[in-house]
């Protein structure tokens, strides 16, 4: 029973060392081609590797040893099951595309297409910029940064907000997460989300102090908004429930 169980952790390791190495030597192959190759994001079974190399986002799959330009863009993002790839680029890749600014696609590794996934309530392209996208394991939802009025209705505070796409329905859903339990929207700017695999939560920072009842620490704060039971908390804080002493940012969330 031993050997065998020796056996099993043995062929695991070496099937992972494998992956390992093969997605090392294919990045290190496009760094030695000229340009650097940063900023990986992988699936949950390691076999595939979302990066930027140059000005390009590019997959590696593991599958077939073969690494696919997507697009010109950055900031990619892989879902948990390798079917999807959310970045942002300044490249209208889709007819909607209409604004001329920075926006978050969402591509789909089976066919090829794009997705435009920050677009306005109303159809009309985002008014301003949209970056830092990260998409839950089965790619259904996206949440990013955006400076643009028009993702959601009734956005005046004139400041980055984060919002959250479902890509499933078949209408445009789009949801604020940077708001109290009342949905009040932050009084200053919310960067740098991190969705949960379920996509239910989203992490992020924020240096409004109207977001929960009791900040007043005048610091950047991390939040966690469970937008589907309309609760937003702060993770950055004592187990007593006081407030961090000092600033607190770039969260990642689990599952």
């Amino acid at each position: 029973m031993y050997r065998l169980l020796v056996a099993i952790v043995l062929t695991i390791l070496c099937n992972f060392n494998a992956i390992a190495e093969s997605v090392s030597f294919n990045i290190k192959k496009l760094s030695e081609m000229g340009s650097s190759s940063v900023n990986p994001s992988v699936s949950d079974d390691g076999c595939f590797v979302a990066f930027e190399t140059g000005p390009d986002v590019k997959l590696y799959d593991c599958n077939t040893g073969t690494v696919t330009t997507i697009a010109q863009g950055s900031q990619p993002a892989v879902s948990g099951n390798g079917e999807y790839v959310v970045f942002c680029s300044n490249v209208a890749l889709v007819a909607a595309d209409t604004n001329s600014n920075v926006d978050v696609y969402r591509y789909k590794r089976r066919d090829g297409s794009f997705a435009l996934v920050s677009i306005g309530f109303d159809g009309v392209s985002g008014d301003s910029t949209s970056f830092s996208p990260t998409i839950s394991s089965t790619g259904r939802y996206v949440a990013y940064e955006s400076w643009a009025s028009n993702i959601t209705p009734g956005d005046t505070n004139n400041s980055g907000d984060i919002f959250l796409r479902d890509m499933e329905q078949p209408v445009i859903k789009n949801v604020m997460i940077s708001v109290s339990d009342a949905e009040v929207q932050g009084y200053f700017a919310s960067r740098n989300p991190s969705i949960s695999a379920t996509g239910e939560r989203v992490a992020f920072h924020s240096l409004a102090s109207n977001l929960v009842s009791d900040d007043n620490n005048g610091v950047a704060d991390v939040f966690v908004r469970d937008w589907v039971n309309g609760r937003t908390y702060r993770a950055s804080e004592s187990a007593s429930g006081a407030e961090a002493n000092g600033a607190s940012g770039t969260p990642a969330i689990s599952g």
